[in-house]
């Protein structure tokens, strides 16, 4: 399936649909739009069977990512700016390194910004998780070196790459694969910016962090051959047109893109516009919402599409108007989607 596949419960109710038809004597029509009915649940074609993947967005450029055992921070060891701020019960969850946020693999960070990365939580966090293995450019190690002052027990775990403008180091960190790339934060702007390609449950991932490159500048990378399914890139990407569109559609062409660092008082707005307008968006309306990539529902939906299309005799209702047992539980499904939905939204 090539189109947007966002979608909530209600999706699940219009699968069971067609599961459900052959306990029902009336016909029922199946015809609305599957891709339109939820967004917490997406579906995407991949290029080998994989594992599930659950992505949970923290707050600005951060996230949760999870497949079977493996864990990956990216720009989630922050406090607050003057923008936006990670919740506090959040943080305190992750310095802690407590669940969810406990047996992380791999914690990301693209730059030294303090609504990226803030030493103390990071510190905190890889003091709770002696598995944890820390990755950011040399700026943002200084930084934590001489900012927290648990730094030695944590050393051997923290890892600084700092890459040349157009070079790729190739990196195997507890088990998962990841490129680290130069992209900068802005001609003017005095900070290095790693950009993360990585694969995690069969899915090959790239987050940006905060870039303001040329489209000569990022092609350089050859990222349209890396055959990319998700990358997480800065909203105005999909806001301004132009050569940051262009960047999106060839330079680092995604199955799916989630627009990243949208500050809360222009945030829904921009965001419901982006969803609109990019039928491969894949956008977090909250603060700990997760996204789950399934290759095991994209099987479901194709056998339900299969279903649909053939043409199967559909017997006659034995009294006109009636309702069998199998139509009234699809019917209560629904209005649970339905109000699931509201109260998401």
């Amino acid at each position: 399936m090539n189109g947007k596949s966002c979608i909530i419960p209600r999706k699940v109710c219009w699968l069971l649909l067609f599961a459900l038809m052959p306990l029902c004597s009336g016909s029922i029509d199946g015809s609305t739009p599957l891709e339109t009915l939820s967004r917490d649940v997406i579906i995407l074609n991949q290029h080998a069977p994989g594992e599930k993947v659950e992505i949970t967005f923290i707050s600005n450029a951060g996230f949760l990512i999870v497949s079977g055992d493996k864990k990956i921070l990216v720009d989630a060891l922050w406090e607050a700016s003057a923008g936006d701020q990670t919740p506090q019960e959040v943080r305190e969850l992750v310095g802690n390194a407590s669940p969810p946020f406990d047996d992380i693999d791999l914690a990301l960070t693209t730059h030294v910004h303090i609504d990226h990365f803030s030493p103390s939580v990071a510190g905190a966090h890889l003091e709770n998780d002696p598995h944890t293995i820390f990755v950011s450019t040399e700026e943002v190690v200084r930084t934590l070196r001489s900012s927290f002052p648990g730094f030695s027990s944590i050393q051997d775990r923290v890892k600084a790459v700092q890459p040349e403008e157009g070079e790729r180091v190739s990196l195997t960190l507890n088990g998962i694969d990841i490129e680290v790339l130069n992209l900068h934060h802005g001609i003017d702007v005095p900070v290095r910016n790693n950009a993360y390609l990585f694969t995690i449950g069969g899915l090959k991932m790239f987050h940006t962090g905060d870039i303001d490159v040329t489209f000569e500048e990022i092609q350089a990378y050859e990222l349209f051959n890396d055959e990319i399914d998700i990358a997480f890139v800065p909203y105005f990407f999909m806001v301004f047109g132009g050569e940051e569109e262009r960047i999106l559609r060839e330079s680092i062409k995604a199955n799916r893109i989630i627009p990243i660092h949208i500050q809360p008082n222009s945030g829904r707005y921009t965001l419901e516009n982006i969803d609109e307008e990019y039928p491969e968006a894949c956008v977090f309306y909250g603060k700990m919402q997760t996204i789950v990539v399934s290759p095991q529902l994209e099987a479901i939906e194709e056998h339900a599409e299969d279903e649909e299309e053939q043409e199967e005799p559909v017997e006659e209702v034995p009294e006109e108007g009636g309702f069998c047992l199998g139509t009234l539980l699809l019917l209560s499904l629904l209005a649970a989607g339905g109000i699931v939905g509201k109260r998401e939204e």
